[in-house]
């Protein structure tokens, strides 16, 4: 079993940016294709991308639905099978690293030496910590197989 093709609505102009748009959401298919999918995470998969056939509205919708179908496919992935596109793990690291991790440590820095600069060298920290177990977490899922070669 595989993706269905994509087909776009002739109703949407075939302009040089509505091209790189086309593009990227192509690109993105093709990367699934390539991958070994159990057949209950296609059929998932070709729900959405049946919606998206059955779209009809304005272009600037048409965009904004094409973006979110990404977005819906890439959460499906991520719960089925567990793969996540290229950076995942650091991107999500960095904020994790920063809230949970600099913050409170600056703001204890802060209090205990009496001087709030220690709040920016937490928030450094935090934000450096967050890099480091992101790219380990990349690392181990694209060693694992569970990445695509997509950047979100």
């Amino acid at each position: 079993m595989n993706l269905q093709p994509i087909e776009y609505p002739s109703s949407i102009r075939r302009s040089e940016e509505n091209r790189s748009h086309f593009q990227k959401f192509d690109s993105f298919l093709e990367e699934l294709r390539r991958m070994e999918l159990p057949p209950e995470v296609i059929v998932s998969l070709n729900n959405q991308l049946e919606k998206l056939h059955s779209f009809s509205g304005s272009e600037k919708q048409f965009f904004k639905k094409l973006k979110i179908t990404k977005a819906v496919l890439l959460k499906i992935l991520y719960k089925e099978v567990h793969v996540v596109p290229k950076n995942h793990y650091r991107n999500l690291w960095i904020a994790l690293g920063l809230s949970a991790i600099g913050i409170p440590v600056g703001i204890l820095l802060s209090l205990y030496l009496d001087n709030s600069i220690y709040i920016a060298l937490g928030i450094a920290l935090g934000s450096t910590m967050g890099v480091l177990i992101g790219n380990y977490l990349d690392n181990q899922a694209e060693e694992e197989g569970r990445q695509i070669e997509i950047y979100v």
